[in-house]
């Protein structure tokens, strides 16, 4: 079995000379043959492990003795031991989410914090063979997506691994036998009242014996097909996401337009691309919670709120899909800005985040034409363009309407919300305003039948490059 793992630890490149790992121990067999492994592996892959335990709030005198059994085990082996008790049942009702799911946001936030206080680099966790073909058929049961069908990953995000992915439950339990290693027994694990306990002592035996005796390698190599695919679109929406994303402190606003002609594959996966970039890497949100927020995007009205796990908000505005973390009202202080624009030429608008450029071009593309990518007629402006955000009784000529309004009243029309207005950068000649970004030109700059001279303006968001996603 040590060759095995080797192997997978090596197939996976999941573990390199002086990485330090944290090791999650729940006291169970997996996890105690998986520390006593890379604890044996130390020396000769020259990496240094700890080991770090929840303590969930559940079961009682139970979950007392598995901290002190671990913590005991470590201290015997000369390993860090880290704890964390935490009353998953209260944060579960507090969060709104189910305890299996807020207990793995507990844990996996755990971990990460243990890495950051030892200057660890990898998480181990011991999830294996057996583990990850109940999850697949778990998920299959539940009416998952192709993320949930990919199964347990043996690497997720380059730093968290699972040496123990390709051997089964068997094996691991003749290892401790081998190597006499104690190990904890959780009774829950027995109570088939849980659906996933029925799966694993009752559904995959019966397929076994009546259908397929090879059912836990059918499934995974269907996951590892999923895993595939699913991987292809991830990549496709992450390259959107990245492109597309207005990305703040607190939110994430995609444009609507460009959100509603992604097929609905990639509208999911930006969706909960952008909801882990900003609430972490660990946020999962339920495939019924992404789907309502399809639907308020395609068919609820303007200023509609959909309240997510961990105070995470939907929100539809007028011309962008938002999403919100935290409980606040979203006001944000931008301070006037004020910027010249050459042409040809560009300017970066620090207090916004967004590039805007300026050139002349022989004809207008009627493809690229967008509230984001626009054609004035040149002989309408007077250059420099003044790039900057409202002003005090601002008015604008919209584009099909003969007469001027106040700026207010057309981002009122616009039902732009109030906290985002300073945040919008007009562009202007003298005292006309030829552009609102991201929304209208002016119907004064307008491309005419006799316009000789154009000039093609394009507003990018360029303060998301640091999505970690």
């Amino acid at each position: 079995m040590l060759e095995k793992v080797l192997d997978t630890i090596k197939k996976y490149n999941m573990l390199c000379s002086g990485d330090n790992v944290v090791v999650g121990v729940s006291g169970g067999a997996d996890s105690m043959a998986l520390l006593h492994i890379l604890k044996r592996f130390e020396q000769y892959l020259d990496i240094k492990v700890c080991a770090a335990h929840i303590h969930h709030g559940i079961r009682g005198q139970d979950a007392d003795k598995d901290a002190e059994f671990v913590h005991q085990i470590s201290k015997e082996w000369g390993i860090p031991f880290f704890l964390k008790k935490a009353d998953i049942p209260a944060l579960s009702e507090k969060w709104h989410m189910s305890e299996e799911e807020t207990g793995r946001w507990v844990r996996y936030s755990f971990f990460e914090e243990v890495c950051h206080d030892t200057g660890a680099n990898r998480i181990a966790l011991a999830h294996h063979k057996d583990d990850n073909a109940e999850t697949i058929l778990h998920n299959i049961i539940r009416g998952s997506g192709l993320n949930g069908l990919a199964g347990i990953r043996a690497v997720r995000d380059e730093h968290v691994i699972r040496p123990l992915i390709e051997i089964g439950r068997a094996e691991i339990e003749e290892y401790c036998k081998e190597y006499d290693i104690c190990f904890r027994h959780d009774y829950t694990n027995d109570d088939i009242k849980y659906t996933r306990n029925r799966i694993r002592h009752q559904l995959i035996p019966y397929i076994q014996e009546n259908f397929n005796p090879n059912f836990t390698d059918t499934l995974i190599r269907m996951g590892h097909i999923a895993a595939d695919d699913d991987d292809f679109l991830m990549d496709y929406a992450r390259g959107e996401l990245v492109k597309q994303a207005i990305v703040e402190d607190n939110d994430i606003r995609l444009p609507l337009d460009i959100l509603l002609q992604m097929p609905t594959a990639i509208q999911r996966r930006m969706i909960r691309l952008a909801a882990m970039h900003l609430m972490g890497r660990d946020y999962v949100l339920e495939l019924r919670h992404i789907d309502s927020i399809i639907d308020l995007v395609r068919c609820s009205q303007v200023g509609a709120v959909i309240h997510l796990p961990l105070e995470l908000r939907a929100i539809k505005e007028y011309n962008f899909f938002v999403l919100r973390k935290g409980v606040s009202d979203g006001k944000v202080c931008i301070p006037p800005f004020i910027y010249e624009l050459n042409i040809p030429g560009e300017i970066f608008v620090k207090e916004i985040g967004m590039m805007l450029s300026a050139q002349r071009v022989p004809e207008m593309n009627k493809g690229l034409c967008s509230p984001w990518h626009v054609y004035i007629d040149a002989d309408s402006i007077s250059p420099p363009l003044i790039i900057r955000n409202r002003l005090k009784g601002d008015k604008f000529n919209p584009l099909g309407m003969k007469g001027s309004k106040k700026l207010k009243d057309y981002f009122i029309d616009r039902k732009i919300p109030r906290e985002q207005r300073s945040k919008v950068p007009l562009v202007v000649s003298g005292q006309h305003i030829l552009w609102v970004v991201g929304y209208q030109i002016s119907n004064s700059a307008r491309i005419q039948k006799g316009t000789q001279n154009i000039v093609a303006l394009e507003a990018k968001m360029v303060n998301n490059h640091n999505m970690n996603v």
